[in-house]
């Protein structure tokens, strides 16, 4: 899968981009709202790996426009800040996963091999 990063914690986005590209993901990283609707309006992502305190906007508040430009794409909503009212606004936007971080790289694992697999089924 083309997976677009979006995290302004360069440790946290670096290692995640690693797993990822390990685990067979083509990956790019956007550090702000900004930079990820830009790369996003590019188009060919399946996926989008979102926190949602960003420097310049709310994670959650980028969804509708990520969908308007790939009404199809997928969002797993990442935060550090955990709040029961932050969960279930996010949760609103239609996301497939809201992860609490830090969380285990092989959750996040089993996860992808799960898209990929409903994905194939879909295509065929």
């Amino acid at each position: 899968m083309k997976i677009l990063i979006v995290d302004d914690e360069v440790p946290f986005l670096n290692l995640l981009k690693r797993y990822l590209e390990l685990w067979g993901h083509e990956c790019v990283t956007a550090m702000t709202g900004q930079a990820a609707m830009e790369l996003l309006r590019e188009g060919g992502y399946d996926l989008v790996l979102l926190d949602i305190f960003l420097p310049d906007v709310k994670g959650y508040d980028l969804i509708p426009s990520f969908r308007r430009h790939l009404p199809d794409i997928d969002v797993i909503a990442m935060t550090g800040y955990n709040t029961r009212a932050l969960e279930s606004a996010v949760r609103q936007q239609d996301v497939l996963f809201y992860m609490i971080k830090p969380f285990e790289a092989s959750q996040l694992k089993e996860i992808l091999e799960h898209l990929v697999k409903k994905k194939a089924i879909a295509a065929s």
